[in-house]
């Protein structure tokens, strides 16, 4: 017999404001640029079948951030003018998270899908080709 889960209480403002906060913070710390990549020390030839596949597919799903985030800003709204005061304060903490998740996103999906800079091109094997 599966056992239900008991309804849990909605996070406050100040709890979703302060891991929000963090995640933010974490990512401007950690930032990196496609232009710092290593481009020259790829080498395609040396990713197996199952490396290939794996590639295509989180290439696949990286590639789908626009998807994703139009789908969270409509669950979680920060329009309309009916919205609750708390519920309009806790969605703008989770839009500050969404596009914080989906630029990092958006540039993992951009170094598997687009032309490294020219100066320091590998052999093109089209690996991790998007859809664009």
């Amino acid at each position: 017999m599966e056992r239900a889960l008991a309804p849990q209480k909605p996070l406050t403002l100040a709890v979703i404001r302060e891991a929000v906060g963090s995640a933010v913070q974490r990512g401007a710390e950690h930032s990196w640029q496609i232009e710092s990549l290593n481009w020259t020390g790829l080498d395609a030839d040396r990713l197996t079948a199952l490396d290939r596949s794996a590639v295509r597919f989180v290439t696949f799903i990286e590639d789908h951030i626009p998807g994703y985030l139009n789908w969270l800003l409509t669950v979680f709204p920060v329009t309309g003018a009916d919205q609750d005061v708390a519920i309009f304060c806790a969605n703008r903490e989770y839009f500050r998270f969404f596009v914080t998740w989906a630029h990092e996103e958006e540039r993992h999906a951009s170094a598997l899908t687009l032309d490294p800079p020219r100066d320091s091109r590998p052999v093109d094997r089209g690996i991790g080709r998007g859809a664009c």
